[in-house]
């Protein structure tokens, strides 16, 4: 494209300032709306982190110094000061100072957020830090378009920021609390002034050196001048303080020469972009310190704008590198202060903080192959196009992709043609690009600076192709047809895909959808079945671990009604009758020969007592540890201590051989029957793989079973109230049930429906009572049961609707933990 084109001029330049408003208010939409997405429960890691360094930081402080902060009356808190801001062993904004031992982020975000919330009195901090997130967005987008408009034009700039506004990838960060948006923010200023140095025309080159020859000029006058007679005697007075001055009108005019010289270099505008650079970039940097890269892009602007001035006028100062010299000293001290303002906790005094340093390498540690931390395995095998591949189908979507990636091409095609106006944003966007692609986590996440660029690229590209003036008919351009043709259904397409992907934050998260649903069907120890005009509504409460129902000592438990409707049943999921008995003691034996004296070496343990959620494993040592050899046959053998009760042994027995300076494991199965009675010991061989001390025996699943007796009834009552400890007189329903309440197939017991004499209207929000009562015996109560994946997973249900499911709702102890080895262990937790 030719440079009138390029350097086109709009006729009403405000009318695309009015547009992009409007641009910017879409923006907002897309970045603002489902901010409180997933009921306000955090699904990112990162923002999980984030969240709680930002709850446990304090811009504030009591005057009453013995108060802490949370317990201070209003009219005595008040800001920290500057010194206590930046002494990073005392300040309440240093995560180090509060709880957090491990923070390798920056401390701006954290700090403008926080003292932002503590202004404006914010209770869910976790929405506001996704909204400061969005609003990081917005400047980001605003400075695209200052630059972008500086460096190709205002139509250019307009479509990036919209292209930019439409990117799937800023939608979905502006909706986490994360440091990324703020880096992009700063960046993106930073960048501004770049290209502001790049473009800028020197302004009066001739004036300036005319200025400096009439300096010059003014010193060698006044050199001549000191050895001209004066005319006339000077009076005595005059000479007298002639003679006291210590300079003479040579040193004064070259000292006049100096501040006139420094004077100019200060005023000069390329002076100011390379402090506000600096500035930008350490801000960026105490954002997150993995953007420092961008430092190159200084340096490389007064590079290319040297070549550049070189080919269109061929005159540069003489003293040009002096001056780009002194410009990056400048911008490089303003990095360095702009960090060291909003980055104090990376400092302790004048040097580095040790532990901000240990830090930063343990978090290059973890960002490597060379960590075995969980949610690395994700990266073992990706290619190194992995990040290209998401960045381009899902971070842009593939029609502005592909754009973006031929306008990357075809720029820089035009810059190997000699146009190295482009090479500065260009060679940026491709450095960077290449440096997180190479990375061992190479997460699409981690190219978010470059994403504007790549939207800037595309737009311009349009343009490009507009101007290429290929003309078929008479008043048409074909050029300029395929490119609005192009755009607009680039355009349209990225809409839909934004558009769509934004609707993830305005209905409920699957996490949040499944939790929902597992409320409403998974029953909990007690489940009220309310009838609403549109559908039954399930409304589970919990019933606390380790209690029992008995005579005299009866359930009861208040609730808030979650929904309007018609009290009708109340369903009980678990209901087991618990025998009174003590538990049971094994006396177990290790024998070389059944038929020896004495056994090799002998323990007492106790059983644990017969509640399913209780089963447990029996670890079982010895006062002095047999040794065994390897390849020979030995015994075990476990019998009653009493002549009452029965065991339950089913389950695998395992020996732990202590070999030289390792344990040596094995096991054996307990073959049926499997049940040890004062009257049938259990006795079961073993060969020992090595030889060893036995220091231990674990037999994996004991229960104490109880006697079996004549099944005798007992009668489950239920009163539902408005007032506590009522019973049936005062009580708004009731209902009852009689049986065993044996178990038949479930060990956890089975399930009962308790139908109410007469329905009872329940008012959302209300406060209700309900009380469970036996006649005779000892009942239990549980609900589901619900295992989960792994333990760096978010456990499901979610707490929504007010239910805190493993808070007495569901057991929450099962646990499959998937990443762990592949083992005899990890199977025997998959199926028992």
């Amino acid at each position: 494209m030719t440079e009138s084109i390029m350097n086109h001029r709009e006729k009403y330049p405000w009318l695309y300032d009015v547009l992009f408003l409007l641009v910017f208010l879409l923006a907002g939409y897309l970045r603002l709306a489902g901010a409180n997405w997933g009921e306000g429960g955090g699904q990112h890691p990162d923002e999980n982190h984030f969240s709680g360094v930002l709850e446990s930081l304090r811009a504030q402080k009591c005057a009453e110094a013995s108060l802490p902060v949370e317990a201070c009356p209003l009219e005595q808190k008040q800001w920290i000061s500057l010194g206590d801001y930046f002494n990073s062993s005392v300040s309440t904004l240093n995560p180090y100072n509060r709880g957090f031992a491990f923070y390798v982020y920056g401390n701006l975000p954290m700090t403008v957020t926080r003292v932002a919330a503590d202004a404006t009195d914010q209770a869910n901090l976790r929405v506001f830090g996704r909204q400061f997130s969005a609003f990081a967005d917005l400047f980001a987008i605003f400075f695209l378009y200052l630059l972008v408009s500086r460096m190709y034009g205002r139509r250019v700039g307009l479509l990036a920021s919209l292209f930019s506004a439409l990117t799937v990838m800023q939608i979905q960060q502006s909706h986490f609390f994360t440091v990324d948006l703020f880096v992009n923010a700063f960046a993106f200023l930073a960048l501004w002034f770049a290209v502001a140095i790049l473009g800028h025309k020197e302004q009066g080159i001739g004036d300036r050196e005319q200025g400096m020859e009439n300096d010059e000029q003014r010193v060698e006058s006044r050199e001549q001048g000191e050895v001209e007679e004066p005319s006339g005697e000077a009076p005595e007075a005059d000479v007298q303080a002639a003679g006291a001055q210590p300079a003479t009108p040579a040193s004064q005019a070259s000292s006049s020469l100096l501040t006139s010289y420094l004077f100019l270099v200060l005023r000069n505008p390329l002076f100011l972009f390379s402090i506000g650079f600096g500035f930008a970039l350490g801000m960026a940097m105490a954002s997150k310190i993995n953007i420092a890269p961008l430092a190159i892009v200084l340096p490389a602007a007064f590079v290319l704008r040297y070549f550049i001035q070189k080919r269109e006028s061929d005159h540069t100062p003489a003293d040009y590198w002096t001056l780009s010299i002194i410009f990056l000293i400048a911008g490089g001290l303003a990095t360095l202060i702009s960090f060291r303002i909003f980055q104090p906790y990376a400092f302790d005094g004048i040097g580095l903080n040790p532990q901000w340093v240990a830090n930063i390498r343990e978090q290059r540690l973890q960002a490597t192959g060379e960590s075995d931390a969980v949610w690395n395995l994700q990266w073992a095998r990706r290619t190194h196009l992995y990040s290209f591949t998401n960045l381009t189908l899902w971070g842009l979507g593939l029609p502005l992709g592909i754009l973006a990636w031929a306008g990357f091409l075809y720029m820089g095609w035009r810059i190997l043609k000699g146009e190295w106006r482009h090479a500065l944003l260009w060679g940026w966007t491709a450095f960077y690009f290449l440096w997180q692609s190479l990375q061992f986590n190479p997460t699409m996440r981690y190219q978010l600076p470059i994403y504007p660029l790549l939207a800037m690229m595309a737009a311009w590209f349009v343009f490009e192709l507009a101007g290429l003036n290929v003309r078929t008919f008479k008043r048409f351009n074909l050029s300029t047809i395929a490119a609005s043709l192009l755009g607009i259904t680039v355009l349209v397409l990225t809409a839909i895909w934004a558009f769509a992907f934004h609707t993830i934050y305005l209905r409920d998260e699957p996490r949040v959808a499944a939790s929902h649903w597992i409320f409403q069907n998974i029953p909990g120890p007690i489940n009220l079945q309310i009838q609403t005009e549109d559908a039954p509504y399930n409304q589970p409460l919990p019933f606390p671990t380790g209690v029992n129902i008995q005579p005299g000592s009866p359930y009861q438990t208040t609730f808030i009604a979650q929904n309007n409707g018609l009290l009708t049943e109340v369903l009980l999921a678990h209901v087991r009758l618990v025998p009174n008995e003590i538990p049971a003691q094994l006396y177990l034996t290790v024998w070389n020969n059944l038929n020896d004296p004495q056994p090799l070496a002998a323990s007492v343990a106790a059983t644990p007592a017969q509640i399913p959620s209780n089963n447990s494993s029996l670890a079982v040592s010895f006062d002095q540890s047999p040794i065994l050899m390897a390849d020979q046959t030995y015994y075990l053998k476990i019998e009653m201590v009493t002549n009452e009760g029965r065991v339950n042994l089913c389950g695998a027995i395992r020996y732990l051989i202590e070999v030289a300076d390792q344990t040596a494991e094995q096991s054996t199965d307990v073959s049926a029957p499997c049940i040890v009675t004062s009257e049938m010991p259990y006795v079961v061989s073993f060969v020992p793989g090595a030889s060893g001390s036995l220091n231990e025996i674990v037999l994996e699943h004991v229960i104490s079973v109880a006697e079996s007796t004549s099944p005798t009834s007992h009668t489950l009552s239920l009163f539902i109230s408005e007032q506590p400890n009522s019973t049936s007189e005062p009580s708004l329903a009731s209902a009852s049930v009689t049986g065993t309440f044996a178990s038949s197939n479930d060990p956890r017991g089975d399930t009962y429906t308790l139908t109410l004499d007469q329905p009872v209207p329940m008012k959302r929000d209300t406060q209700y009572y309900l009380r469970l009562e036996v006649d005779s015996g000892l009942l239990s109560l549980s609900g589901a049961t619900v295992a989960n994946e792994t333990d760096y997973d978010y456990p499901l249900p979610l707490r929504v609707d007010g239910y805190d499911a493993f808070g007495g709702l569901y057991r929450g102890d099962l646990n499959l933990q998937v990443y762990f080895d592949d083992n005899i262990d990890k199977l025997n937790r998959f199926v028992t």
